[in-house]
């Protein structure tokens, strides 16, 4: 399966990375688990490297810079050292969004490239994720300003055009409330209540579309990398409309990310049970079309399709067998999963 991050650039999508580290390697969630994916043994360690060098401790305690090229991940799921799935992850550098609302983009053939590229795999993905800034979503008191701060607007913009194109497509979408130890204590109240209203005035068109596509899933859900407590905020007011409001942290403790883990889940337990209701529907399927075709079977029949080559009804019933065999074995894989790994998930992020 695929996961794909959209956000702008300073939305928190490589952070994100290092609050997941803590929460699924460093920490394990209930048992679960992610680690990268090598097809060798020096590979996956290098990987786990190049991994663990996100994590804030590893560096300092300093934030890891925002991704300067698109970076293509792959995870294993395991339930201790039972391997779930796998899945890829794809990070994107903010920019592209930037480069789509840019007059520019039309004469630059290589920003051209980027833009379509991650709308392909946009179109590819089980599963996106969509960053945006808390302090920016609640600093403005103009919902629209607050919008075009956090990268709301042309994410809304996106998926409105993918719904549009691709109506009869499985969409599974997150929406990350970022740096939600940053804002007002007036947004935490009720478990973030308010924070999480905001976040769904900000992202409306969307969460409008998922309401009435029954084929999209969505959730929100704060978080934050280092934890509510961990660190001191400055934030810099701005003297102008053109100037955005800036914040600047510094860590004081060891992190303790918060819901990181938990929108990880949501995406990859929503996706199986997609899968596990795709499965068993062709199961089903099987089943009908097995009872059908062995009800065509006589000797007559079976004389006829050796006299002209076709299959016969004996062998389409086989066929048939054996691919209700291949998804039984596929279900079985993660079918025990689902509901924990799910579960799980709705403990912290909110059904849209």
């Amino acid at each position: 399966m695929k996961i794909t991050m959209v956000g702008t650039s300073g939305s928190g999508k490589t952070a994100f990375m290092s609050g997941l580290y803590e929460s699924l390697n460093a920490n394990k969630m209930s048992g679960f688990h992610i680690v990268p994916a090598g097809n060798t043994l020096d590979e996956t360690i290098v990987l786990q490297g190049k991994w663990q060098a996100l994590a804030l401790p590893n560096r300092n305690f300093q934030f890891p810079p925002g991704t300067a090229r698109t970076t293509l991940w792959s995870f294993d799921l395991r339930y201790y050292e039972k391997l779930v799935c796998n899945y890829e992850w794809i990070d994107y550098r903010g920019g592209i969004l930037t480069d789509i609302t840019s007059e520019a983009i039309m004469n630059d053939g290589e920003k051209r490239k980027d833009v379509s590229e991650l709308i392909s795999h946009i179109a590819l993905s089980n599963a996106v994720i969509l960053f945006a800034d808390s302090l920016m979503l609640t600093y403005y008191d103009n919902i629209n300003h607050a919008r075009y701060r956090s990268g709301a607007s042309i994410i809304n913009a996106i998926f409105e055009a993918y719904n549009q194109f691709l109506p009869d497509r499985n969409l599974i979408f997150a929406i990350a409330l970022t740096k939600a130890d940053t804002i007002d204590d007036k947004w935490k109240v009720n478990n973030y209540e308010p924070l999480i209203q905001r976040g769904l005035e900000a992202f409306a068109p969307i969460v409008n579309i998922c309401r009435r596509n029954p084929r999209w899933a969505g959730g929100i859900v704060p978080i934050s990398v280092i934890g509510e407590g961990k660190a001191n905020n400055h934030i810099e007011k701005p003297t102008n409309i053109q100037t955005p409001v800036i914040v600047k942290t510094d860590i004081l403790d060891y992190p303790a990310p918060m819901n990181t883990g938990h929108l990880m889940f949501f995406c990859l337990g929503q996706t199986l049970r997609l899968m596990q209701d795709i499965a068993n529907s062709k199961i089903d399927q099987y089943e009908r079309d097995i009872q059908t075709a062995l009800g065509q079977s006589s000797l007559g029949n079976d004389l006829w399709s050796f006299l002209t080559g076709k299959a016969s009804a004996r062998d389409i019933a086989k066929d048939l067998l054996d691919k209700r065999a291949v998804e039984f074995s596929m279900l079985r894989k993660f079918e025990a999963y689902v509901d924990p790994l799910y579960m799980s998930a709705l403990e912290k992020v909110k059904r849209v």
